[in-house]
């Protein structure tokens, strides 16, 4: 299928790369998304060298990776402008878990000797992939690639890839005009990047040197190959040393990823890697969603794709920060709300559960027919009516006069210290064997309301 419009494929592969990453602990940076359009303070191209304005500064932790593109009578080439192995991006690599980078690619095209012009439309954004997580560095931690042989160093060593792609982004017919020595022309996208792809060399681990591969991800065929690619490349090179996983269970923000769209302005689309699901269920959810419900219940029988679905929706909606548990009959309010807990030295406080932790993401709860869920959610039943509710656990427990926890409804930018507010992007998703008739009753009869409900 071929994309009829100036859309592609990207945001679909980078939900997916999200979940398949998350699932080994790790995550992806987006490098340079986060200023979209913009370079950030004293960040700016100089048109006639075809390169950074003030290089000193800019090339230590570019916002893009510049490429020039050379006019002439046998068609178009790349340069590297720099001429030799240069940064490309920095990355936050604190936390020890990114296994992977895109880095946004910014073609300059040379009309005439100290005459480049650059043009957003042209973009092309430049994967690679890591077999586990990059060795620890800082908030801001630059890699440096030498396109002439491949070679990728971090922390000045040699750091190897196991997959690597050039991402189009835009149908390879597009044209836009440029001079060419005084005289108008026009070039397309995919010339531009045919270039960058026959200037750039690349050598994945176990592999021989050769060209970087292109992706048009304006095609959902070119979407599919970029996965199989990652995966393939995951697979081939064997399990992952250990220390080179590091658990990211508090997931610390990146300062380098996507900012979050509010829900109402997104579409949750089709999965295609996840078969048998009828477009209906897809609209049922989008148009809750815009109507402002925040909530999502699942049921359907067992193997019908709800999990999975269920991680989707909240990839899609937070960027892949969200958190997954799975209901157990052994649950009670203290795991998921929290409770009084021993905290050495005789000591008793309240000890926030696994909803309180993070209210700040999406909760997954799998299976939550497996457990009470009067039990176990009924505390949050009053949250999802829109109203705040008090807790049985007081800030003191030694202090009768010590104020109780309250969880509210809605965020609250200055909250107290006795009180958990949820982030805006905190949303309950719950799956239900509807073959557990009595746990679907329960829901039914306690906060149905409450939830956006779709049948799998």
């Amino acid at each position: 299928m071929i994309s009829d419009s100036l859309s592609n494929f990207e945001d679909d592969f980078f939900s997916w790369l999200k979940i398949f990453l998350k699932d080994k602990g790790l995550q992806f940076s987006q490098c340079g998304f986060k200023t979209k359009d913009g370079l950030g303070a004293r960040h700016d191209f100089d048109l006639e060298a075809g390169y950074w304005r003030e290089p000193n500064y800019s090339a230590n932790k570019p916002p893009r990776w510049l490429y020039q593109i050379i006019q002439g009578p046998q068609g178009l080439r790349a340069q590297n402008p720099a001429g030799f192995a240069t940064n490309l991006g920095a990355i936050n690599t604190a936390q020890q878990d990114k296994a992977g980078v895109v880095f946004r690619l910014v073609p300059l095209i040379r009309q005439a000797p100290g005459d480049f012009v650059q043009n957003n439309s042209f973009e092309v954004h430049a994967l690679f992939i890591f077999h586990g997580a990059t060795p620890q560095g800082s908030s801001a931690e630059p890699l440096n690639f030498d396109p002439s042989t491949g070679a990728m160093r971090f922390k000045g060593e040699a750091l190897g890839y196991i997959g690597c792609g050039l991402l189009g982004l835009k149908p390879r017919a597009m044209k836009i005009k440029v001079m060419e020595e005084g005289i108008e022309r026009t070039i397309t996208y995919g010339e531009v990047i045919n270039a960058l792809a026959a200037d750039i060399r690349v050598a994945p681990v176990g592999q021989a040197a050769g060209l970087i591969p292109v992706y048009d991800l304006t095609q959902q065929t070119e979407l599919a190959r970029l996965k199989k690619m990652v995966a393939d490349a995951w697979a081939a090179a064997g399990p992952v040393k250990a220390k080179a996983v590091v658990a990211v269970a508090d997931e610390a923000d990146n300062d380098d990823e996507e900012e979050i769209i509010p829900p109402a302005f997104l579409e949750i689309p089709e999965n295609i890697d996840l078969l048998g699901i009828d477009p209906t269920v897809y609209r049922q959810i989008n148009a809750a969603l815009k109507s402002g419900k925040r909530h999502i219940m699942l049921y359907g029988p067992p193997g019908t794709g709800k999990t999975t679905l269920a991680r989707w929706i909240a990839t899609i909606l937070t960027g892949g920060k969200w958190t997954l548990v799975t209901g157990s009959s052994d649950w009670s309010s203290q795991d998921i709300i929290g409770g009084y807990q021993p905290v050495g030295n005789g000591g008793v406080a309240f000890i926030p559960g696994v909803l309180l932790r993070r209210f700040d993401r999406p909760l997954i709860i799998d299976e939550l027919n497996r457990c009470d869920i009067d039990k176990v959610i009924g505390p949050l039943f009053t949250v999802l009516s829109g109203q705040q509710t008090t807790l049985p656990y007081r800030l003191n427990i030694e202090d009768q006069a010590s104020p109780q926890y309250v969880i509210l409804p809605e965020s609250k930018p200055m909250s107290r210290e006795h009180e958990f507010a949820p982030g805006p992007h905190w949303r309950l998703i719950a799956t239900i064997n509807s073959i557990d008739k009595a746990a679907l009753y329960q829901m039914v009869t306690s906060n149905y309301r409450a939830f956006c409900r779709s049948e799998r």
